[in-house]
């Protein structure tokens, strides 16, 4: 049952990482004469303008709007929030990736390869190699 629903977690995941702007994002701290200060999260490496426009339609979250402080969270980590944003975008789907990998790896040694298979039970040292193998190829 455990097992069910990590793997409806991860289509979820997965569902909402398809469902999102594409990556990768980028962190923004900027400083302009309209907000005084905005950090935001956009799909360009080049900082917005924010003065309307094609420039800024690229802006996909804000973490802090500041001309007296407008959108703010109480932790007042603006930046850290945004750096986390915006590499969410392509972390969360390599991590889905690599979970992926390693999923079908264990399938495939318990299904086919018996080498990995004592009296039913995984060799854990072999599997874990053939892990980090695998992690280490796509690296």
């Amino acid at each position: 049952p455990e097992t069910k629903k990590t793997l409806e977690r991860m289509k979820n995941m997965r569902e909402r990482c398809d469902a999102a702007t594409e990556g990768p994002w980028y962190y923004h701290n900027t400083d302009d004469r309209f907000f005084m200060n905005v950090e935001c999260i956009s799909t360009e490496a080049t900082e917005p303008d924010l003065e309307g426009g094609e420039k800024d339609s690229h802006i996909v979250a804000a973490t802090l709007i500041q001309s007296d402080i407008e959108i703010s969270h109480e932790s007042h980590r603006w930046e850290e929030d945004g750096v986390f944003i915006a590499n969410s975008r392509t972390d969360l789907p390599a991590c889905l990736d690599a979970l992926n990998d390693l999923l079908d790896l264990l399938r495939r040694i318990v299904e086919t390869d018996r080498d990995y298979v004592v009296d039913g039970r995984l060799k854990l040292t072999s599997v874990v190699n053939e892990a980090a193998k695998l992690f280490k190829a796509n690296k």
